[in-house]
Parts: structure tokens; sequence; C-alpha cells
């Protein structure tokens, strides 16, 4: 049982193929997963549906877009794609009076009695309104006469919620006439909530009263904000008689500004990071270029743009006519040293019939094929109830045998470790960089205990290994599922994963409900876990793969090199089929 290994992860729709490999399917891609736009701006959105073993006519609508968002005028909106065709427009307009915020919007595809989804976020902002009046006037009482300057800077802020505005400045009264009258300097600073929206407002309130004259602010919602916003100020004034009057008011549109922000990230998480030229914190004015720089970190490379850039130019530029959201993809860099990794993989496990067969799944890293043996045993192992006869199959057909003197002898004897029965099998094979399957079945349905392995026949090589998981069906007592791995090179951060109840989710009928995990090494158990977040909880979410149900289980761990066990079982006893997974971590 020590012996024994355990498989990387491969996207669980490779573990779950047999029966749905020749399925219709439709799925709908997005391609600007994030959109800002200010007010009173439209815009248009691509995406595309893909087809799968059909091809026909499908449906578009959408949903989720709030009040004051339209159809655009400018282009039209996909409502239907023909067949043969792939690609739809979404063309909209935001009006002055949505309320800023973020929306999920959903697009939705229907065809062939199937229907997809594809959501991107739009992100709606506010602008501000900003503008300078100068006032000059005169006014006259008791026996004083004062010109009167101010100078004011106004704005109208519409991020905020409620809206605000100030009017700032000062405000110079110089006697010009009067031996007792004083000439007198005024500061201004008075901010107000703007409670009502375009087209109903109507407000006015008083900005300064002093003996010479009093200011009176007034909003008039005649028109609605577009690049300009219109304040009038009044002045009111006194006079010798007691009386007086009302000058001219003085009207300024405070100008529309938009301040669009840069939205970096990088994939994945702390890989590398985005420098920007010109660096701004506080926006940047309206279609200016910045240049963008994709920095990785040590032992990564830059491996292309998304979002609202793409391609792989290094550095490239980007007009600022919105907010941008920008992705810099990282990889691992095939050129570097290895440091520690996973080495020759495997899993024991009772073979079942139909789905419930031992599947198993790794990735190869790196930009060079790797060349590996896979072995599947049933006959030489030392336990009751062994396979009689297993047959494998690498990634769906690609490559299959049922004896393994029956093809490639000469490669698999070369390679020093041939199966020990002429009934097992073997593949001998040399594969791309990417996502590998390896089904272990009995021939002729045949049912028992087999052993699934993966051996790097180039352990030298930059391209390793990576992310391997198994699925198959967990029993009880002797029967559960065992697998093992190898740490070569330097100690190596992992988690492994026991998934159950998740698999339920994806479709898998007859999924474990509860599993539980132990790690062990030669010395014996290392680790364990029931559910996840009962232990390590932070760790395994800051991995950023934490499993999708509390009843799964998980463990990180810090492992030197050497050989590690890994045992999956169903709480309790319980039986059904689960999925144990390695990732290496940074």
């Amino acid at each position: 049982m020590k012996n024994l290994a355990l498989f990387l992860l491969v996207a669980l729709a490779l573990a779950i193929h047999a029966s749905t490999s020749s399925a219709a399917t439709l799925s709908v891609g997005i391609s600007e997963p994030t959109i800002g736009l200010y007010q009173s701006h439209g815009y248009a959105t691509s995406f595309r549906v893909t087809r799968g073993g059909w091809d026909g006519p499908v449906n578009i609508t959408y949903s989720g877009m709030p009040n004051g968002v339209v159809p655009g005028r400018s282009e039209p909106t996909t409502v239907a794609i023909a067949a043969g065709q792939s690609a739809g427009r979404y063309a909209f307009e935001v009006g002055y009076a949505v309320p800023p915020g973020s929306y999920p919007i959903t697009i939705t595809a229907s065809g062939n009695s199937l229907t997809a989804t594809g959501t991107f976020t739009l992100v709606i902002k506010a602008p501000l309104y900003k503008g300078r009046v100068s006032l000059g006037y005169q006014t006259r009482k008791n026996a004083c006469t004062w010109q009167v300057n101010a100078t004011y800077d106004v704005e109208v802020d519409y991020t905020r919620t409620p809206a605000r505005l100030r009017i700032s400045g000062s405000r110079a009264s110089m006697s010009t006439a009067g031996s007792s009258c004083s000439s007198v300097t005024t500061d201004v600073d008075v901010t107000v909530d703007v409670t009502s929206q375009f087209p109903n407002m109507n407000m006015s309130f008083v900005l300064l009263s002093s003996s010479q004259a009093t200011e009176t602010v007034a909003l008039e919602g005649n028109a609605q904000p577009g690049n300009a916003f219109p304040i009038h100020i009044s002045v009111g004034y006194t006079a010798d008689n007691g009386g007086g009057g009302t000058l001219a008011p003085f009207l300024i549109f405070a100008s529309r500004q938009e301040v669009p922000e840069l939205h970096r990230k990088t994939s994945p998480a702390g890989s590398g990071s985005i420098t920007a030229s010109p660096s701004l914190t506080t926006g940047y004015p309206t279609n200016s270029l910045v240049a963008l720089t994709a920095v990785a970190n040590a032992g990564k490379i830059f491996t292309g743009w998304s979002g609202d850039v793409t391609g792989n130019s290094n550095p490239v530029q980007i007009t600022m006519s919105r907010d941008k959201f920008v992705t810099a993809n990282f990889a691992e860099d095939p050129t570097q040293s290895p440091g520690g990794k996973l080495g020759n993989i495997s899993t024991r496990l009772p073979v079942g019939a139909g789905d419930n067969a031992l599947i198993a799944g790794f990735i190869i890293t790196g930009n060079q094929p790797k060349r590996v043996l896979i072995r599947g045993l049933g006959p030489s192992l030392p336990v009751p109830g062994a396979l009689r006869d297993p047959t494998l199959d690498l990634d769906r057909g690609t490559q299959t045998n049922d004896d393994w003197r029956s093809s490639q002898e000469q490669e698999i004897i070369a390679s020093t470790i041939p199966p020990s029965s002429n009934l097992e099998a073997a593949i001998v094979a040399t594969l791309s960089p990417g996502a590998h399957t390896a089904i272990l079945r009995g021939r002729n349905g045949g049912t028992g205990v087999g052993l699934v392995e993966v051996y790097d026949l180039n352990p030298g090589g930059a391209e390793e290994m990576a992310n391997i998981s198994t699925r198959g069906f967990v029993r009880m007592g002797d029967d559960v599922m065992i697998g093992g791995f190898i740490i070569s090179g330097d100690t190596t951060r992992v988690i492994i994963r026991a998934i159950g109840p998740d698999l339920t989710r994806q479709g898998v009928p007859g999924a474990l409900q509860d599993t539980t995990l132990e790690l062990h090494d030669a010395s014996g158990l290392i680790a364990s876990n029931d559910d996840w977040q009962s232990s390590q909880r932070q760790a395994i979410i800051d991995t950023t793969v934490p499993p999708r149900d509390p009843r799964e289980a998980a463990v990180v761990a810090n492992l030197p090199p050497g050989n590690y066990t890994a045992i999956v079982r169903g709480k309790n006893g319980a039986t059904g089929i689960a999925l144990v997974e390695v990732y290496t971590l940074p």
C-alpha cells in the first residue's frame, strides 16, 4: 500500500467523458468580462456562441441591465445567430440617471433544446462637473458704496450618494465712497446635497449674505446634464432708501469631467505585476495614452494580455476612452531549472464497469513534449480480488492497449520497468504540454482492484507533470482510494484535495457525499482532514483552489523530497465516486 501513488488534477470534464463525448453542446464566450462606462455613454461588446455536435440557429436574449440602459441606437443588437455563424454584438446606451454601481449582465443563448449563458459585469460611474465663475457688481447703502468682486470654483459631484454641490472661493467688497466704510474680504466654502435628479431639479440656497448683498445659487432642471451643468448665481443688493433689487443672474456651465480609471490584475495572482506610464492614482484624462508593461516574477514568463488589451506585445499602449480593465497572464518559465516537483505517480482503486472505471488525469507543463510510460496493472497485485485483465485508454482513444506485449514491446522493455504479467497493459507515449487522461478498465467489463501508473522517462527535463488527479469508486476496507506521488528536487508546497459532493453538482451519479483524507510518508501518518474548513481554513483559501463543498477534505503541506501516499475514504464507511487531486503551489 505504501508504494502506491496519486494522480494530478485534470479538468473534471476530461474525467467524465465516457457517456458524454458525443452529446450536443452549446456555450457562450464573452470577449470583455468587465466594462466600465460613465453615465450618458453608449458601448457595444462582442460575444461568440460555440456549438458542439450540431449546427443550427441560436436565439439570444439579455438580462440584468438596470433601468435607464437601453439598446444602442448606432448599431443593432444581436437577437439571433444563423446556422454556420457564431459572432454576436450587444449594443447599449447608459442613461444619465442610471445609479452608479456594478451590474452583472447575462447573455443567454438557446437552440437545439440547449441553453447556455455568459456573464459580464457593467460598472457604471457618474461624472464630475467643474467650472469657475467671476462676479462683479456695485451696491450702496448708508452712504457707502462697495465694488464687489468674487471668484468661485464650482463642483457638482455625482459620484457621491446623494450628489454634492460645492462652491468655494472668496468675495472682496472694496469701499469706493464713504469715510466710515471699510473694505471686507470674505472666504466662501459652501457644500450642499443635491437630492434631486434631472430633469426634475429645482433648488436654491443662500451662498453668502452681508450688508453689501445676498448671493443666491439656483439649480434649474429644465435640461439633462450632458457636457455641461447649468448653474445660476443671483445677487440681491441693498440700497440707501431701504430698498434694493436683483441683478441679472450670472450663468455658469460647469463642464463634465470624466476621469477614466485603469484597473490592473495578474493571472495567476502573485505571478507578476503591471507598470503604467504615466502612473496616476486619481484617474487619467479622457483619451490619454498609457503605456503598460507586464513584469514577470522570478520563474514566470509573460504569455499575453486579456480584457481591454489583447495580444502579447509588451509594452503596449492603451487609450483611456473609458475605465479600462486589463489582465496580464503569466506561466511557468520552462527555461528555469526546476525546484521541487512531482515525480512518478499512480493510484490503486477497485475498477468497476461503465462510469466506475479508474480515470486518471495529469498535466504536462512547459513548452516541450514529455516521454512517459503508463502502466495498467492487475494480475501482479498482491491483493485479493485483483483485476484479471486490465486495458488502457490514453486521451480518448489516441492510444490503447490490452496486453503490453501486443504492441510497443521493445519500447516498454527498454524503459526497464515492463509489467510482470503479460495480461497487464502499458503504453509508451511522447505527450505535448497540456492535459491528458488515462482510463483503466477490465477487459470485457471485468472488475477488480487495479493500479494505474505514470512514469516520467525524462525526469531531468524542464517540462514536468503537474496537477494530477484520479477519479473512481471508493468502497470500504482495503478497497478505498489509495494514491501516491514522489516529490523530487526541493521541498515543495502542495494542496491535496478529496472531492465528492461537488461531483454531484457536475452531474456525476453516485458521488461520495462526505470524504476523508490521510497523507502518509515512509514513517506513517503526517496529516489528516475530514471537512476542509475544520483546520487550515485560511491556508486552503489562500491557495485559491479550496474545495467547493465544506464536506470535502483538503490538506496543505510543505513536503521534502520523498514518497507520499494519500488515502481517500467515505466518512462512516460511506461509498461512492470520488476525485483525489494534488496541486503544486508557488
